[in-house]
Order: C-alpha cells, then sequence, then structure tokens
C-alpha cells in the first residue's frame, strides 16, 4: 500500500513541474508585450516605449469616457425606477 502512495505522490510532483515549466514557457511566449510596456522609459526622442505610453493614455481615456457614459445610464435608470416605484405605491 506504501508502494502505491508513494506512487501516486510521485506522479503528482512530476505533473506539477510539467505544470509550472509549461506555464513558464506560455507566459513568457505568449506575453512578450508585458515587459515593453513596463520598462521604464529611456530618454530620446520617439522610442518604441513613448508609442506603448502614447497607446496607454488613449486606452485609459477612452475608458474612463465608457465608465462615465456608464455610470449616467446607471443614474438615469435608477431614477426611472424609483420614479416608477413611486407610481406603483400611489
Amino acid at each position: 500500500m506504501g508502494y502505491l502512495i508513494s506512487q501516486i505522490v510521485l506522479c503528482l510532483v512530476i505533473a506539477a513541474v510539467i505544470g509550472a515549466a509549461v506555464g513558464w514557457f506560455l507566459r513568457g511566449a505568449l506575453a512578450p508585450t508585458a515587459t515593453h510596456a513596463a520598462a521604464p522609459p529611456h530618454s530620446g526622442g520617439g522610442g518604441p516605449h513613448e508609442v506603448y505610453e502614447d497607446h496607454n493614455d488613449a486606452e485609459l481615456e477612452a475608458a474612463h469616457q465608457r465608465l462615465h457614459d456608464i455610470e449616467s445610464e446607471l443614474l438615469s435608470v435608477r431614477r426611472t425606477i424609483g420614479h416608477l416605484e413611486g407610481h406603483r405605491s400611489d
């Protein structure tokens, strides 16, 4: 019985090592732009880091605008619900 348990534990350890190695490889292979975007900007004129920063600023501004639009719509819906609930209780 001890032999069976040791074989199961050994297989689980091997699977964990293989899974960690594959995950580490895929993280590096599928997300190479994350290292470029996180790198500190260099001094100079118009390098690749500045392109990433401009792109990120544009995405951030668009996300803020979408958030503002959604908040406005939510406020409108809440007002409508409050108005309808007021009529229902009469």
